[in-house]
């Protein structure tokens, strides 16, 4: 009984450990994402070109004038999350372009206050996870996310196309929650059996 009583309350540790970590989004909720805005004097044009189980692809390009800092936003302003009990909202950005790119994600409540990850500048081929602070915001109105992908054009030469893949972080303490769990399960099943 005294073993019980101590996996249990392990896993109610796991449980708040949970719930404390950042939030993410799901496949779907990213395949909604669709430029929102974009700074510099050209407007480029954002492109969703794949959804596959591993994230939402996507292509920013600007046209040849763009000269000079650029950024385009690329997200859903019209979400409705509660993410009550999270210390941040994160996803992942993987470069797939042959030129670095800059990235930021940013996070909006219901009130149109911002929280953001700061910038990265992530190398081609290379990913990172961005995770934005929910402190400030009312994490249980949460009503836009985006990703800002920003650059001084032409890049490297002549490059003015950022293409980048946009992902839900996995969370780990869920998995370890899931985990920890099963091995309860599984030493109680070879007690109750002995």
């Amino acid at each position: 009984m005294k073993k019980l009583l101590v996996l249990l309350a392990i896993l109610a540790v796991f449980q708040v450990a949970a719930l404390a970590d950042p939030a993410t989004l799901t496949i779907a909720q990213l395949a909604n994402f669709t430029q929102v805005g974009s700074s510099g004097p050209v407007t480029p044009t954002t492109t969703l070109t794949n959804v596959s189980p591993t994230g939402a692809e996507f292509s920013t390009v600007w046209t040849a004038d763009a000269m000079g800092a650029h950024s385009a936003n690329v997200g859903d302003l019209g979400l409705s999350l509660d993410l009550t009990g999270n210390t941040g909202l994160a996803l992942n950005v993987l470069n797939d372009n042959e030129n670095p790119w800059t990235f930021e994600l940013f996070v909006v409540d219901g009130s149109a206050n911002v929280a953001q990850s700061g910038q990265s500048v992530i190398a081609v081929g290379s990913s990172q996870s961005l995770v934005a602070s929910l402190a400030g915001l009312d994490a249980g109105d949460i009503t836009g996310v985006y990703v800002q992908v920003s650059g001084v054009l032409p890049i490297s030469g002549n490059d003015r196309n950022a293409e980048y893949k946009i992902a839900p972080v996995p969370e780990p303490a869920s998995m370890l929650l899931l985990g920890t769990g099963l091995l309860g399960l599984g030493v109680m099943t070879r007690k109750w059996r002995s």
